[in-house]
C-alpha cells in the first residue's frame, strides 16, 4: 500500500514537472514574440525621430523660413521700418524705466518711441 502511494505521488510530480516544462515554454515564446513586437515598434520610433530631427533641422534654416514666409504672402522687413533702441540712449531708457515703474509686467506696455523726424 505505501508502494502505491509512493508511485502516485511520484507519478503525479512527473506529470506536473511535465507540466510545467510545457507552459514555461509556453510563456517563453509568447514572451519572445512580444518582445519582438516592441523592438519593432522601437526602431519605428526611432526612425520617426531621425525623421523629426532632419525636418525640424530644415525648417530651422533661414532660407527654409524666408520661402516659407514668402509662400504664405509675407514680406522681408524693410531696414526703414526698424526702430533700434540703443541702450545708451538716455530718452529710450528713461522711457522704459517710467513705464516698467508705472505698470505691472502684465500690463507692460512700451508705446512707439520717438523718431528723430517727430522731433
Amino acid at each position: 500500500m505505501l508502494m502505491r502511494f509512493i508511485v502516485f505521488f511520484l507519478g503525479l510530480a512527473i506529470f506536473l514537472s511535465a507540466l510545467c516544462v510545457v507552459w514555461t515554454q509556453y510563456r517563453s515564446r509568447s514572451l519572445f514574440f512580444d518582445l519582438e513586437v516592441e523592438r519593432q515598434k522601437s526602431q519605428s520610433l526611432q526612425f520617426d525621430i531621425l525623421r523629426y530631427k532632419t525636418e525640424l533641422s530644415k525648417w530651422s534654416q533661414p532660407s527654409f523660413i524666408a520661402s516659407s514666409a514668402h509662400s504664405l504672402g509675407l514680406v522681408s522687413i524693410a531696414s526703414t521700418n526698424t526702430q533700434f533702441i540703443h541702450f545708451g540712449d538716455s530718452e529710450a531708457l528713461r522711457l522704459v524705466n517710467h513705464y516698467s515703474a508705472k505698470n505691472t509686467d502684465s500690463e507692460m506696455a512700451i508705446p512707439e518711441l520717438p523718431t528723430k523726424e517727430s522731433k
